[in-house]
């Protein structure tokens, strides 16, 4: 297919996240906080997630819960643009926390240092799927996701917010998109 720009406006299938997730795949619980923080800004009550952070919470749920807050806090947005803002605010709220502070006091405000971090991470937190790192250096980072079950738009918006909390501006963002769970992403810088 080749690389494309991301699009937050474009048309968006989420069922497949849902209902072909793989029964077994989970994250991890401190993620719905970012989908409360959002009904919070919004002056509504969110739904009761569970409350012990580290503790494994069923994927498809997570991203049931992540569809449904895209179509109640923001019904006039395509879901893409919405799961996309969802995604961008978990780096900058995660650098405010004390686990955060020290992560990136590791990696400073480098992004490729940053990215560097992710496949580790990723596979701390969640049951399915790799990253891949292709290719991090000054001004292009360039991942690889492999059976990755978080909805595109939103993977895109968590790595935007990396940029944010380097305060960088993208030049390019792009996808090359084999599948729903397959993709690689290209950022530079």
């Amino acid at each position: 297919m080749g690389f494309e720009p991301f699009d937050a406006q474009a048309e968006f299938e989420a069922r497949s996240y849902v209902a072909e997730c793989p029964n077994d795949d989970y994250t991890r619980a401190m993620f719905y906080d970012l989908i409360t923080r959002a009904y919070g800004r919004a002056g509504k009550s969110a739904p009761d997630f569970p409350k012990i952070p580290f503790a494994k919470v069923e994927r498809r749920a997570y991203n049931a819960a992540l569809f449904q807050a895209c179509e109640e806090l923001s019904p006039d947005v395509p879901l893409a643009s919405a799961l996309f803002e969802l995604g961008r605010d978990l780096y900058p709220h995660f650098a405010t926390t004390m686990i955060g502070k020290a992560i990136f006091s590791v990696a400073g405000r480098d992004y490729p240092a940053m990215a560097r971090l992710a496949p580790r991470a990723y596979s701390i937190c969640n049951g399915h799927g790799t990253l891949e790192i292709v290719r991090a250096q000054p001004g292009l980072v360039h991942v690889s996701f492999d059976d990755v079950w978080d909805p595109l738009p939103f993977t895109c918006g968590i790595w935007r917010g990396g940029l944010d909390v380097c305060d960088l501006e993208p030049e390019a963002f792009e996808i090359d998109w084999v599948d729903p769970v397959r993709y690689q992403l290209r950022i530079g810088y």
